[in-house]
């Protein structure tokens, strides 16, 4: 997917949340300019902080702005999402064994920078 297209659906999802470049400006932190380079497609060179920042503030899925997923919402519970390779994964819809084996992980990781489990 192409900067004008990410821009274009930025665009959409703004208008259509009814906000204005300077409400996402003020939620994200950015210059206004900059939101509005990012709708007209002029940033070739698309920061994934600043998308993220520009997804949560129109509450979207960056991955989706991006093109890597077709999953448009932003999951409300945190905990039941993981993150791999650019996209939102749920986590119920992963087979038992391979949830077990990310309780493991979070268990160990715990362990080892927290010193709890």
């Amino acid at each position: 997917m192409d900067s004008r297209e990410i821009g274009e659906k930025i665009r959409l999802e703004r208008k259509d949340k009814k906000m204005t470049l300077q409400d996402i400006a003020e939620n994200t932190g950015l210059a206004r300019s900059t939101i509005q380079r990012y709708e007209r497609g002029l940033i070739r060179s698309i920061k994934l902080p600043i998308i993220e920042a520009i997804a949560r503030s129109i509450s979207v899925n960056p991955s989706w702005l991006l093109g890597n997923s077709e999953q448009k919402e932003v999951f409300e519970n945190t905990e039941a999402v993981l993150f791999q390779h650019g996209k939102f994964i749920a986590y119920d819809d992963l087979p038992e064994e391979a949830q077990k084996e990310i309780e493991h992980h979070v268990q160990y990781i715990r362990y080892k920078y927290l010193g709890k489990e």
